[in-house]
């Protein structure tokens, strides 16, 4: 599958008083120490592959949050997914030496009636100030040749891009990192 935009980026879009309440709300829940793999499919704690800190938000008024970026970013992309379903949402917390290696956030499922990701979603919820390491990259590949691109967004900026877009966190060396996560399924591709 050939995209013109492999990335759609929403700076500052969220106020950073509502990014704050956010991290402060959900720091107060016991955290979960995050998986390689959805728990209901038997996701293993690999802290090499995937270290952090995740608590799950399963709120109508966050969905309509994210669904606006979701849908804008797939039509003005150009993708036009067909998605119709978003996955429990992921509050994510990387400490110190903790991080994500390269991955794809979807896979095929063996069952050909079974929905895929197709778009997934960050919101980055505080300002780069606030840890150092922790830069977002993706791994693009441009004709001849693999191109990594570092990523590392003030607080309220929103990146939406294709599931199946390879991507990593490198580890965090001082402070917090904090994100909100969501994939979004759909159909699989045809």
């Amino acid at each position: 599958m050939v995209l013109k935009e492999r990335t759609w980026h929403f700076n500052n879009a969220i106020p950073n008083n509502f990014c704050k309440a956010i991290i402060k709300y959900y720091s107060l829940l016991k955290d979960e120490q995050a998986t390689v793999g959805s728990k209901a499919d038997g996701g293993l704690i690999k802290k090499r592959t995937r270290n952090s800190l995740v608590n799950w938000i399963n709120e109508k008024w966050m969905y309509d949050l994210i669904h606006r970026f979701v849908g804008l970013s797939n039509r003005n992309a150009g993708w036009n997914f067909d998605v119709n379903f978003t996955e429990k949402i992921q509050f994510t917390k990387y400490k110190l030496n903790q991080h994500y290696t390269w991955h794809k956030d979807t896979h095929i499922p063996s069952d050909i009636n079974e929905p895929i990701r197709k778009i997934s979603s960050v919101i980055f919820l505080n300002s780069p100030k606030d840890y150092k390491g922790g830069e977002f990259q993706f791994k693009l590949d441009n004709e001849k040749k693999q191109e990594i691109v570092n990523v590392k967004p003030d607080a309220g900026t929103v990146i939406v891009f294709p599931s199946f877009i390879t991507h990593r966190v490198t580890p965090v060396t001082s402070g917090v990192r904090h994100t909100l996560v969501s994939w979004t399924k759909g159909p699989q591709f045809k």
